[in-house]
């Protein structure tokens, strides 16, 4: 179904209630205006609402009994917020921003911004997943945004979260990319690659010599499967290390799953953070990889859940203690599961 960014050319169709379940996207003109209702288990009465506050993920789930899941949060005039449904395991999940009402504490009138397929699915590995991204809040009041599926005809589950947006980093490279996703090789924990802005590419590319590689990584998994991997420091030894071989920094063999050291650290300690950890020691080659590391590290801080303090930020490093290592800064985005980093390594 085609992308609705607000409510200007929606049509009324199912709401609250199951379309049938024959019905493709072709078939329905679109979502509806949500209007008020005494229903229970509609857009206005969620079977649940849920407080958030920004980074914070809540889980909706969509059963053939309760099609309805709501998440409330406090927001301010002229704030710019983007929301996001990651439905999981092929969910098609729709998104809906309406006003919360004083009186009653629900979601209601018109949703003052909707979403069917996200017309970006670069933070996400499903493209029939839901956001609206960067809507500028009219006042101050509760918000809410309610997850459903599409014609309210299906099961599933989807994680929901919002960011109150950042001011866009001045000059900075966009991090995502466009593409597939594809699995990668990790112990205990699934996980996908994603596709790097062509920009990135290229600015690590121009690094390169044969003393060294840099190589911008970007990855998803389950965000309650990533952060049990961090509150477990052997996890995040093992983890750490397969993110760097993933990048092709260190074999191509099998993957051995060894362990690498992660320290958490600021974001904005990345930068200096990186250029200790790469040294000072590579003469004429020094400039353009500080160039390159600056740069991309500003690209992996610009957007979304990176660019708030909600971000989990560490300094990498593995070594072979003989000819080989690599360092790092990896950066988390625990809402959506989204890891970003950018490593050095010396070959041997």
């Amino acid at each position: 179904m085609k992308r609705v960014a607000g409510v200007l050319g929606l049509s009324l169709a199912c709401l609250g209630v199951a379309c049938s379940s024959g019905a493709s996207k072709g078939d329905s003109s679109g979502p509806d205006f949500g209007v008020e209702t005494s229903q229970a288990d509609s857009a206005s009465r969620p079977t649940s609402l849920v407080d958030l506050g920004p980074g914070q993920y809540g889980t909706a789930v969509i059963t053939s009994s309760v099609q309805w899941r709501g998440f409330r949060f406090a927001g301010h005039a002229g704030e710019s917020v983007s929301v996001y449904a990651d439905g999981l395991q092929g969910f098609d999940s729709v998104l809906y921003l309406y006003k919360v009402s004083r009186t009653t504490g629900r979601p209601y009138g018109r949703p003052v911004a909707s979403n069917d397929d996200t017309a970006d699915a670069s933070w996400t590995t499903n493209a029939l997943s839901s956001s609206i991204a960067s809507f500028t809040l009219p006042e101050s009041r509760n918000y809410a945004f309610v997850v459903t599926s599409y014609g309210q005809a299906s099961s599933g589950n989807a994680h929901a979260w919002y960011y109150v947006d950042a001011p866009s980093s001045q000059g900075a490279m966009p991090f995502p990319g466009t593409g597939s996703s594809s699995p990668q090789d990790f112990q205990g924990i699934a996980v996908r690659s994603l596709p790097v802005s062509q920009d990135v590419l290229t600015t690590a590319a121009s690094a390169h010599t044969a003393n060294f590689i840099v190589a911008p990584v970007r990855l998803k998994a389950d965000p309650a499967s990533l952060q049990a991997v961090l509150a477990d420091s052997a996890r995040l030894a093992t983890f750490t290390y397969d993110l760097l071989y993933n990048a092709k920094a260190i074999f191509n063999g099998n993957n051995p799953h060894l362990t690498a050291q992660a320290t958490a650290i600021v974001a904005s300690s990345a930068p200096s953070t990186m250029a200790t950890a790469v040294g000072r020691t590579w003469g004429t080659e020094q400039g353009r990889l500080d160039d390159a590391d600056n740069a991309i590290l500003a690209s992996m801080f610009a957007d979304g859940g990176f660019a708030t303090s909600a971000v989990q930020v560490y300094k990498i490093h593995w070594d072979n203690s003989d000819d080989t290592s690599a360092e790092g800064i990896l950066a988390v985005d625990p809402s959506s599961g989204e890891v970003r980093a950018l490593t050095f390594v010396v070959p041997p």
